[in-house]
C-alpha cells in the first residue's frame, strides 16, 4: 500500500488551525507579496536605504486573527508598530508590513511579530536584526 508522505511526528506538527510564521525581517524599501514570491526574501535594510520596513509572512491564519508588528530601533525607541484589523476569512498565506520613510541608523533592531486570536497572542516571534 501507499505510505504517507510525512512521518507521524511531522503530521502532528502540522496544525492547520495554528498560524505559522514562515519568515520575517526588516527591508530597506516597500515590497509586496508578489515580489516575495517571485524574488524571494528581501535583503536586510542598510543604513543607506530610504525606508525602514518591518514585514512578516505567515500561513494558516483564521477569521478574526490579527497580526501585530512592532519594530524598535537601536536606542530602544519604537520605530513602527501596527496591528491589523481582524481578518474576514481564512488565509492560507498572509503578508503584512509596517514602517516609515528615512534610512535606519546602524545597529541592532528588535522585531516582534504576534498573531492575536481572541485578544491574546497565539503565536509570536522576536528577532534581532543587525543593520550596517
Amino acid at each position: 500500500g501507499a505510505k504517507p508522505l510525512f512521518s507521524p511526528s511531522v503530521m502532528a506538527a502540522i496544525n492547520p488551525r495554528q498560524p505559522d510564521i514562515l519568515a520575517l525581517g526588516m527591508a530597506g524599501d516597500v515590497f509586496d507579496y508578489d515580489d516575495l514570491v517571485s524574488e524571494g526574501i528581501p535583503d536586510t535594510a542598510r543604513s543607506s536605504d530610504g525606508s525602514q520596513i518591518a514585514w512578516a509572512w505567515l500561513a494558516n491564519m483564521s477569521p478574526g486573527d490579527r497580526l501585530r508588528l512592532a519594530l524598535s530601533g537601536p536606542d530602544g525607541r519604537r520605530v513602527a508598530e501596527n496591528t491589523t484589523e481582524p481578518l474576514d476569512r481564512s488565509k492560507a498565506v498572509y503578508f503584512s508590513y509596517t514602517g516609515k520613510k528615512g534610512g535606519p541608523a546602524p545597529g541592532s533592531y528588535r522585531l516582534e511579530v504576534a498573531v492575536i486570536r481572541d485578544g491574546k497572542p497565539l503565536v509570536s516571534r522576536i528577532e534581532t536584526i543587525k543593520v550596517e
